[in-house]
């Protein structure tokens, strides 16, 4: 007895034991590379830059990525003196608030949150990255480019706000920055009276 079978047939057979099951069901990860990348960026709105410095720290692994930022405002007058507050925000592709995408040498980076009075906000974060020859993890931020859009109901007003990186030089990746406030407000534990 013989058996004919399409060729249609034989190459959906073949591809269900032979592919793996993360590649049929379209899940591979885009091939986010391992690693770690920090660069620190201020905010420009209507051509005026920022004081406030936020730091941006991208961590994947495995195609599972954090992004964690830290932002040390501008000065502000607190009370009888002028001072800085620091706020840490993270996100994850594990949550559904970081979706990231390799583009390359660069990672889409797209960050949703919850405003209270304004709703969702997306966030967009180009990395331009280099591999480390040895470990092939992404190490070093190569470029740098970012922003978003706000709509502020309260204020009625619309404000689109680009992220523009500090520049190291040549040879080093960290940047000296003189902060406008001599103090920080930053959390404590409160002494019991």
């Amino acid at each position: 007895m013989r058996y004919f079978i399409s060729l249609s047939i034989a190459i959906i057979f073949l591809s269900n034991i032979l592919l793996p099951q993360n590649i049929k069901d379209n899940k591979c990860p885009d091939n986010i590379p391992d690693g770690f990348l920090e660069v620190a960026v201020r905010q420009k709105s209507e051509g005026e830059l920022s004081k406030g410095i936020t730091i941006l720290q991208l961590e994947c692994v495995d195609g599972k990525c954090n992004l964690i930022s830290v932002t040390i405002s501008k000065c502000w007058e607190i009370g009888d003196k002028n001072k800085s507050t620091v706020a840490i925000e993270r996100s994850s592709t594990q949550d559904g608030t970081l979706e990231v995408r390799n583009l390359g040498d660069r990672l889409e980076v797209t960050e949703t949150y919850n405003d209270i009075l304004d709703g969702e906000i997306k966030l967009h974060y180009l990395f331009g990255y280099q591999l480390d020859p040895k470990s092939h993890r992404a190490s070093k931020v190569t470029s740098f480019s970012g922003g978003f859009v706000r709509s502020y109901s309260v204020l009625k007003r619309v404000i689109s706000v680009e992220l523009v990186p500090l520049v190291a030089g040549d040879n080093y990746q960290t940047v000296e920055v003189d902060l406008d406030c001599k103090t920080i407000l930053l959390p404590g534990v409160q002494k019991n009276k």
